[in-house]
């Protein structure tokens, strides 16, 4: 098919690409969506050079998404993206332009499609080309950095009317993706790598920290004005697309080892003044939470928000979070001297619904030690945990299966079988454990 036939086509996609991705789905819902993908890919050319940047990019993210689609269209996809970068600059040198080409070569929905495709590209240990188009993506990020900075220094008003939501959605997503393929692709080229990547944090630490401060003024503003002065919206339906963003932000700073202080500070300044009822995604309070018990030494929470953020979180349902955001809470909850029963009811009602889908083992044992800890017990949720360390018992060391069974409330002891007697579950009084699959394990730390 020629390129010039697809053109329609592809200029219908970035809403619903970028609607997409922005709004954190993996997946396509709706037929209409599905089979406009599905029609995209067949349309896909054998040739990819007389296509422009945002034809690549769609049809990159596209060939990514799709099992069918072999490597060599990714790669030549890739290899297109370069060439029209390298081309760019080039022209622009013959020119004598003092200009930064790569920082205007991309639109900022043209970054979000791309980024994501590094992003999952990254996890490709084969392609070469990811180093080269990482240095090539973040000129163009910071480039959007710097004008959002600018917006907001410029313009008076509101944050919404300053940096719309959605901008600043879009940026946010640009940023994660293009940070986690920097953190994968360092592995495979270290040149500039380091120096880019603390370049990119930086600037953009600034920004969230900018953001963040203007909602800390815009909500003391909002709570000063009588309450039949205010706007329909309360505050925090407003702007939770701005603290949801930041916070995505400041969780892959953090997990890429770098200390966002000052834009964490003013993060947690800001949650003090929330009314976390008005909170729809749970997300935001959870991983909130999660950060609070990691980063204590930041700034000093008090008590009070911590119960407030737990007393909210034990009325919502989590089973949409991921394992990860799970474990954490639990083991956040584990650190609290008072027992919140309704915010581990809501944790425990998310893990049974995934019985099959749990954490892998270790991740499962120090789950139920967490439990244990907080004596809370719940009978499904320990049927299901025992039931999965039994089913993986082979692949368990000594100590995994000591740990659980010490949880459950029985000894290890040295007899041939190991029993668990009913005791305060009455669905566990089944399971036995070889001694030979006692000594099985990989290491033998117990």
């Amino acid at each position: 098919m020629p390129p010039n036939s697809i053109t329609e086509l592809i200029g219908s996609s970035y809403k619903v690409i970028v609607n997409l991705l922005v709004n954190n789905k993996r997946v396509l819902s709706g037929t209409n969506s599905t089979a406009f993908l599905q029609h995209l890919e067949r349309s896909l050319p054998n040739h990819f050079w007389d296509l422009n940047t945002d034809h690549v990019a769609v049809l990159l993210f596209t060939s990514l998404r799709s099992s069918s689609r072999a490597s060599p269209a990714v790669r030549s996809l890739c290899a297109r993206l370069c060439n029209i970068y390298d081309d760019a600059e080039r022209a622009s040198y013959d020119r004598g332009s003092s200009n930064n080409t790569r920082s205007t070569l991309f639109d900022l929905e043209h970054l979000v499609v791309v980024t994501w495709c590094l992003d999952r590209l990254s996890s490709r240990k084969t392609e070469v080309q990811l180093p080269k188009m990482v240095r090539t993506m973040a000129p163009s990020l910071l480039h959007w950095i710097d004008e959002g900075i600018t917006s907001l220094s410029n313009a008076s008003g509101t944050l919404t009317e300053r940096l719309p939501p959605d901008a600043y959605a879009k940026m946010c997503t640009v940023f994660v993706c293009l940070s986690n393929a920097m953190e994968r692709s360092a592995r495979c080229d270290t040149t500039d790598g380091l120096q880019e990547k603390q370049s990119l944090n930086v600037t953009y630490a600034h920004l969230a920290e900018l953001i963040l401060q203007m909602c800390i003024s815009d909500c003391a503003t909002y709570r000063s004005l009588p309450a039949d002065s205010r706007h329909n919206q309360p505050f925090e339906v407003a702007y939770e697309a701005y603290i949801a963003c930041s916070l995505s932000v400041l969780m892959v700073l953090l997990g890429h080892g770098f200390s966002a202080a000052s834009a964490i500070s003013s993060y947690f300044k800001l949650i003090e003044m929330l009314d976390f009822t008005q909170i729809k995604n749970v997300e935001i309070l959870v991983q909130t939470f999660n950060m609070m018990s990691t980063e204590k030494n930041i700034c000093e929470i008090t008590e009070t928000i911590s119960n407030r953020l737990l007393d909210e979180i034990g009325t919502r349902e989590l089973h949409d979070l991921p394992n990860d955001q799970l474990y954490s809470f639990l083991r956040g909850c584990s650190s609290v001297p008072i027992q919140h029963l309704d915010a581990l009811e809501a944790v425990s009602d998310a893990l049974i619904q995934r019985s099959h889908q749990l954490p892998d083992l270790p991740k499962v044992i120090e789950m139920l030690e967490y439990f244990t800890k907080l004596s809370y017990h719940n009978s499904a949720l320990l049927e299901m945990f025992v039931r999965h360390v039994q089913n993986n018992a082979e692949s368990a060391t000594r100590a995994q299966l000591s740990s659980m069974l010490e949880s459950c409330g029985i000894s290890l002891c040295t007899a041939t079988k190991v029993e668990i007697p009913r005791r305060r579950n009455r669905y566990v009084k089944h399971l036995v454990i070889s001694a030979p699959q006692l000594d099985s394990g990989v290491s033998h730390d117990v």
